[in-house]
């Protein structure tokens, strides 16, 4: 049996304004404290994986030269092309495709995933994130935990609703 997760490449049809506008950003100094930590040239590239509208790839495109942003989420991917202009990201490539199919050539400075980890395979993942760092390259899955993950007797009775829906 396949354990690689498999997701539809419209499961989230019709949210990509609705997650680039309502979904709580990653906190400014989470980017500042990576951009620190992996210390940026400003002249790198940058790859972001499962890209989604782009959030994470604005927030980090002025950091680099080169940016490469892919989704398997069409409409994803074509809301962040109309955005570019308006947020700086004219330099930033916008691809249409699973992660684990992508063929490029490195290297990057950094690789990202934010909050889809879990959507990917994830050895094949970091076997092609390994090919495609330079050597002094970085890669940063940032995540947020979900609302209805806790102990509060309101988180509780989410939880029974998500795990009934799942």
């Amino acid at each position: 049996m396949d354990s690689t997760p498999q997701f539809r490449a419209d499961l989230y049809r019709g949210t990509a304004h609705h997650y680039d506008c309502y979904r709580v950003p990653y906190p400014a100094q989470l980017i500042d404290d990576l951009v620190i930590r992996a210390a940026l040239s400003g002249t790198g590239r940058f790859l972001d994986l499962a890209c989604g509208p782009g959030r994470v790839t604005f927030a980090l495109s002025e950091h680099f030269a080169d940016v490469l942003a892919i989704d398997q989420e069409e409409e994803s991917v074509s809301y962040a092309k109309a955005l570019a202009e308006e947020r700086g990201g004219a330099h930033i490539k916008w691809q249409n495709g699973r992660a684990e199919d992508l063929d490029v050539e490195g290297p990057f400075e950094l690789v990202t995933v934010g909050d889809a980890f879990h959507r990917l395979d994830r050895p094949r993942i970091a076997a092609l994130a390994n090919q495609w760092l330079q050597p002094s390259g970085h890669i940063a899955l940032r995540w947020t935990s979900m609302p209805w993950q806790g102990a509060a007797p309101w988180q509780k009775a989410a939880m029974e609703v998500v795990v009934h829906w799942r």
